[in-house]
């Protein structure tokens, strides 16, 4: 599902300072419409305590603009879920989703797409995924640290340097810019058709609890809707292209999102069914 709400330009003040980084240009490495992205990690972050859950310095992924879409950008914060206990939280600051030591190149596809017949709106516009290594989504500002499990719980000041960052790389003059934030699985169930009676009242009831709490679409300009059934997060990668979109009432994700924002049309679309379908995707080639 999804609901969007408009950032159509940016205020920002920024207090510069010098920061050392790490550039690793973007490699197109597989067709247009899908290519691999190194990883820009943030040096100087480790002064700010802003690290990792094993205390790297944090990192992002990042495209720039080029043509009408210079201005544009797209800032995604990475998902995964967090980590639950302390055993749990140094398992995993031994991966990618814990220590930037350990992330390597990302796809990037979908709205993330060059491919201007894929993604005709967005192709052009600066791309930033945000790399999720704190455990908690982005929000812990600890400053205590256990020397018996050296975990560092520092996710908020992860997000304010690399965002002053971003900020400094042209962010800050942005005419449009776009957020996202990847979600996580939380009913397998759905996609191996298990779920038991129980299971499918829970999610019947936390379906009526949203619908119920969303805006009436009186002014789709201002809250456009698209909620679709289909179980599955981070749609706008990996289900934005037009073979393999989400459709509500013949309208797809892709296109209700591109109209409503850039003002051609605007939408207020709910599937009326009351169960998630589970996340199945056509194979789909694409050719460069």
């Amino acid at each position: 599902m999804m609901m969007v709400t408009r950032s159509l330009q940016l205020f920002v003040s920024l207090v510069c300072s010098l920061t050392i980084i790490t550039i690793e240009c973007a490699k197109v490495t597989q067709s247009p419409n899908i290519y691999n992205v190194t990883k820009t990690i943030v040096h100087s972050a480790v002064s700010k305590g802003a690290v990792c859950l094993d205390g790297s310095p944090p990192a992002y992924y990042f495209v720039p603009g080029f043509g009408e879409g210079v201005g544009n950008w797209i800032v995604q914060l990475s998902g995964g879920a967090w980590c639950k206990n302390v055993t749990d939280c140094q398992d995993r600051s031994n991966t990618d989703k814990g220590s930037s030591k350990h992330m390597g190149p990302i796809p990037f596809q979908g709205i993330h797409s060059k491919n201007q017949t894929a993604n005709p709106d967005f192709y052009n516009w600066n791309k930033v995924i945000i790399a999720y290594c704190d455990g908690g989504s982005f929000t812990g500002d600890v400053e205590y640290v256990d020397p018996a499990t050296n975990l560092h719980f520092r996710g908020a000041r992860i997000f304010t340097t690399v965002m002053d960052e971003l900020l400094a790389k042209g962010l800050k003059n942005a005419k449009n810019t776009q957020y996202t934030l990847e979600g996580s699985n939380i009913y397998e169930c759905i996609d191996h058709g298990t779920c038991t009676t129980s299971q499918n009242n829970t999610l019947k009831e936390m379906r009526s609890d949203f619908l119920n709490a969303l805006p009436k679409g009186t002014n789709p300009k201002h809250r456009g809707v698209f909620i679709d059934v289909v179980h599955h997060h981070t749609s706008i990668i990996r289900r934005w292209t037009p073979e393999i979109a989400i459709v509500v009432h013949n309208v797809s994700a892709p296109k209700a999102f591109a109209d409503w924002y850039f003002d051609r049309n605007y939408t207020y679309l709910i599937d009326e069914r009351d169960l998630p379908l589970p996340n199945l995707i056509p194979n789909v080639t694409y050719s460069s």
